[in-house]
């Protein structure tokens, strides 16, 4: 019987969250200690749950689908969320597909050279239940994170110190980057485009009044890494020719 455990880094990164919904619940006036206690309560279980769970078929799912939830616990006790409408204006759409595109100008060098198909038969071949997995890191990570850095870290955070909420949320979603699952992925060019994308959304966010932009920029800004997977599910080579171009 196995035993699911999450990585050390997963779980400081759930944790440092959790301690962010606590004190920035404490630091908003009217917010009661109880709420803070208890969104941190279910961080914590979010992070010890998969350690009791035993002999689950597709237990490499979990992991992923506690990380997205994760980031849904404050709003259960009622905490900011900027409204996600769809805003009538083209120019929102617009800095939309900047938001989603500019920060790719500094990785491009990286995707061109990941998504070269010349390359597929080097690299480990991937099964569907890896794709699955990425796909829901990608796009499900991309709502889950949207809702709580933008819907709100962000928007506490500007009503407390301003402007400088700009600078304090890009800097922890960085962070949290940098701590999170696929930190030993990202080149320096990755963290770059991630600041960036991060500014965007928080520029969309303040000045459309909507979460849907940055949410939409966020999961276009991760498709080039499914898009990646998918190619290595396709071309890859089956491990038996793996082993044969290692003798």
């Amino acid at each position: 019987m196995k035993t699911l455990r999450l990585d050390s880094r997963t779980c400081g990164t759930l944790g440092v969250l959790g301690l962010l919904a606590v004190g920035t619940a404490l630091l908003v006036p009217g917010r009661p200690a109880v709420t803070a206690a208890l969104v941190f309560l279910l961080f914590l279980l979010v992070v010890l749950v998969p350690t009791l769970v035993r002999g689950i078929p597709h237990e490499r799912a979990i992991r992923p689908t506690l990380f997205v939830a994760s980031y849904f616990i404050p709003l259960f006790f009622g905490q900011l969320l900027l409204p996600a409408h769809l805003p009538d204006l083209a120019w929102v759409w617009a800095a939309t597909a900047a938001a989603a595109a500019l920060p790719l100008c500094t990785r491009l060098l990286d995707l061109r050279v990941s998504l070269d198909r010349e390359l597929m038969p080097l690299l480990p071949p991937v099964t569907g239940a890896d794709l699955a997995v990425r796909a829901w890191y990608a796009l499900g990570g991309a709502l889950g994170e949207e809702v709580f850095y933008r819907g709100y870290l962000f928007p506490t955070l500007l009503s407390l110190i301003g402007p400088l909420s700009h600078i304090v949320t890009t800097l922890v979603f960085l962070l949290m980057h940098w701590f999170g699952v696929f930190h030993k992925e990202y080149s320096r060019r990755d963290y770059l485009s991630i600041a960036l994308l991060s500014t965007f959304a928080n520029i969309l966010v303040l000045y459309s009044g909507s979460l849907l932009p940055a949410l939409v920029a966020h999961a276009l800004f991760n498709i080039p890494a499914v898009l990646h997977f998918v190619l290595r599910y396709r071309y890859g080579a089956p491990p038996q020719a793996m082993a044969m171009g290692r003798k």
